[in-house]
């Protein structure tokens, strides 16, 4: 059910944007939105069939737009038409589909302004729908999420949000904070009636209910990265382990440059690949070396980086050598630089085509990192045990590392930061409760935490908060 605007009055101007792409296109998109929107679109559009006053809602004329000013045709366009309330802004809205070529778009909307909209800011057609109660405050970021999606798992997240999951289960814990606070203030307003005080053992597991679901919203907010661009796996070892090679062959084209020169590689690559229900940010490094060139120095510093930010680590040796000393000395450094608590690493003996016997690993480092099952001998050159390696990644990924499930949410930092604040009131009503204070302090406590959930959804949203979160979307959007 779509609620009622917050804010006091909507915008009597009728704005214009070009809303598609910068660059060559088939079809460009310029949008108006406003009262004025139709008489607008007007006095720039001629068509011999109908009159864009004539034309129903979402139906194509079309016809010739035009320069008001000078009275030439601009360029042949479909113009379709939304009026109110039946429409993204729930005001008139008017789209113009022309040619996309960025000189045509500019000299479309430059004619739509001269008729009289101005120019729209960043985002503000989604914040007119937020403004008129279409969508909530958390529906808008998800837009926003949406655009930017760059995973399977992040475009299903916040179209899930945007359908209104995330305002659904937060509507649901008002209702609940709602219902417990009813009972105690109706309890120290009128205490002489009878209404029986809600015993603390009963309190504190209703309480309860609603910290869990705040505790599982949190968890699905420190996982947002790992959503929006999957689990960063990071190949690394010392040069010419064939690092390269593996990444071509996973990817399944030619991505990385691979020669037999020893620091190739010398800048960090970064591809997005699916495995099954698993999206990976893989990541080619710099061979893992003391080096004296500046440059590759650089590329051995941001291999060290990109460790301490892995999900998963693949640390590859050459088969046909079994472990070095530099090998070693390499892991020591990525162990260092790695989070042991949420990382998780697997050896890859690579260049098994070449492997005279099973390499043994006598390694006492290596033992203790790499146990059996965290080994793994392939063939990058040839695609041998490949395919069997990646099946045994998405596995582990999947136990270790769990990705997006159908009941998760994407969340951002605004929504983490209110639901630590939130956690944080519901720690003191149970120190409170359990302390025996009164119920004055927990009302308190359970009011602040019905205040950030107005907070999240933007029934309380100040103007800096909404110039904060619609000033990153994009002009026409």
């Amino acid at each position: 059910m779509p609620r009622k605007s917050n804010l006091d009055v909507i915008s009597q101007d009728t704005i214009a944007a070009i809303a598609t792409p910068p660059g060559v296109g088939a079809i460009g998109i310029v949008r108006l939105s406003g009262p004025q929107a139709i008489r607008i679109a007007s006095e720039c559009f001629r068509s011999r069939r109908q009159t864009l006053e004539q034309l129903p809602n979402y139906r194509l004329a079309y016809g010739e737009w035009i320069d008001p000013e000078r009275v030439e045709t601009i360029d042949e366009v479909l113009v379709g038409v939304m009026r109110a309330p039946s429409s993204y802004t729930r005001e008139d809205v008017v789209e113009i589909y022309g040619h996309g070529g960025p000189l045509v778009l500019r000299q479309v909307l430059a004619a739509a302004l001269t008729a009289g909209a101005r120019p729209a800011e960043p985002g503000e057609f989604t914040l007119r729908a937020f403004r008129a109660g279409r969508i909530d405050l958390l529906q808008a970021e998800a837009v926003a999420d949406l655009i930017e999606a760059q995973t399977e798992s992040a475009r299903r997240l916040a179209m899930r949000a945007l359908r209104g999951g995330l305002s659904e289960r937060v509507g649901q814990m008002k209702e609940q904070v709602l219902e417990l606070l009813a009972h105690l203030e109706t309890h120290l307003e009128f205490p002489m009636e009878a209404v029986e005080p809600m015993a603390p053992e009963e309190l504190l597991a209703k309480a309860g209910v609603i910290r869990k679901e705040v505790k599982d919203l949190l968890e699905m907010a420190r996982r947002r990265e790992m959503y929006r661009r999957g689990l960063v796996t990071v190949m690394t070892g010392r040069p010419n382990v064939g690092k390269s090679l593996l990444f071509n062959r996973v990817l399944g084209r030619q991505r990385a440059l691979v020669t037999e020169v020893p620091g190739t590689t010398r800048d960090t690559l970064e591809e997005t690949i699916r495995l099954g229900g698993v999206e990976l940010l893989l990541v080619d490094t710099a061979g893992g070396r003391d080096v004296e060139h500046a440059v590759e120095k650089l590329g051995v510093k941001r291999t060290a980086d990109a460790a301490a930010q892995a999900d998963l680590i693949w640390f590859m040796i050459d088969a046909a050598e079994a472990v070095t000393p530099e090998d070693e000395k390499w892991l020591k450094k990525i162990l260092d630089a790695t989070r042991p608590e949420s990382c998780l690493l697997m050896l890859v003996l690579n260049k098994s085509d070449l492997m005279v016997k099973p390499p043994e690993i006598g390694s006492e480092i290596f033992q203790k990192t790499f146990p059996k099952r965290k080994r793994f001998t392939l063939s990058a050159k040839t695609g041998e045990g490949v395919e069997r390696f990646l099946a045994e990644v998405e596995r582990a990924c999947l136990e270790q590392c769990p990705l997006a499930v159908e009941s998760d949410l994407l969340l951002n930092k605004r929504h983490e930061r209110a639901l630590e604040e939130m956690l944080s009131a519901f720690e003191r009503i149970e120190q409170a409760t359990k302390g025996g204070l009164s119920l004055d302090c927990v009302a308190m406590d359970l009011w602040e935490v019905k205040s950030g959930l107005d907070r999240l959804d933007g029934v309380k949203a100040s103007d800096d908060l909404l110039g904060e979160i619609f000033s990153r979307f994009c002009i026409g959007k």
